[in-house]
């Protein structure tokens, strides 16, 4: 589905839903973490390219705070 889209307009997309409505993404999250962590870890904190090694390293700064709430 989004095979198509550039990798840096899906970071852009990640970012913002999961920035926008932050206690849903909170809520989203404490149910989901095994699950959503697993596969963010494994296609994109490891993947070859650079770029999207680096946005991805990005959304989890910002996702931090969120653990927070």
């Amino acid at each position: 589905m989004f095979g198509a889209l550039p990798h840096s307009l899906i970071h852009l997309l990640l970012q913002e839903l999961l920035t926008r409505h932050k206690s849903t993404v909170a809520d989203f999250l404490s149910k989901n973490d095994d699950r959503f962590f697993a596969d963010y870890n494994s296609k994109l904190l490891v993947s070859t390219n650079y770029i999207t090694r680096r946005q991805a390293l990005k959304v989890m700064i910002i996702l931090s705070p969120l653990s927070a709430l």
